[in-house]
């Protein structure tokens, strides 16, 4: 059974266990499968300067455990793409209160789909969106290998390019960033098959204190 939960600075403790499988998960996955050596492991997890106490963690869980997740941060503070990649984007970033970007997605080897995004990686992006539209995103900034673009056209999404492609240890990675809407997360649920299905779910969420900022999913497989 597969759960999406949103997990802010709020929420940490009592999503302890979660979390730090999740920074092992991400050593894991980005340092040991993927080889991308400028990441920091310490004590089997990774970690780096984004992940303050402002940062908040989307996790994919199938049967209390973790099997996929994505970091959000909020452009109040210096994020990803205009700290370390700043060749990312042509013009200035669009930044403040309802701007954000997420990084380190990822799903195991296990919840993988072969040859598009499977239905685990589905259920974290069109969970997050969900979020991003509850708490009124304007948009959402990303740097991410060339290969997500088309992928993201497919779904609906309607990436838009923040500058050129670059070479970075071996990747080609692109800025880009995504205006979330109520329209395109019912597309990404048609192109899934997830039907109506509503991932946020403040009503579910593990001892709430402010249910803008937790979410769970039913079963979407």
């Amino acid at each position: 059974m597969i759960q999406i939960v949103v997990v802010d600075a709020g929420k940490r403790e009592l999503y302890a266990d979660e979390i730090d499988a999740y920074f092992r998960l991400r050593a894991d996955v980005f340092v040991t499968e993927l080889k991308w050596s400028a990441m920091t492991v310490v004590d089997g997890r990774e970690r780096d300067q984004f992940d303050h106490e402002e940062a908040i963690h989307v996790l994919a869980l199938d049967d209390g455990r973790v099997v996929g997740g994505v970091r959000l941060l909020p452009t109040t503070r210096p994020v990803l793409i205009n700290t370390v990649f700043p060749q990312a984007i042509a013009t200035p970033l669009e930044t403040g209160p309802r701007y954000f970007e997420w990084s380190r997605i990822f799903t195991v080897k296990s919840h993988r789909g072969e040859g598009a995004l499977s239905p685990t990686t589905g259920a974290i992006i069109c969970g997050l969106f969900e979020y991003l539209v509850a708490i009124d995103c304007a948009s959402l900034h990303a740097v991410g290998e060339t290969w997500w673009m088309p992928r993201f056209i497919g779904l609906g999404l309607e990436p838009r390019p923040l500058g050129m492609p670059f070479d970075h240890e071996h990747y080609s990675l692109v800025g880009f960033t995504i205006v979330p809407s109520a329209e395109k997360v019912v597309r990404m649920k048609e192109i899934y098959g997830f039907g109506d299905h509503r991932f946020y779910r403040p009503a579910l969420e593990r001892a709430a204190t402010n249910p803008n900022l937790s979410l769970i999913s039913e079963d979407v497989r």
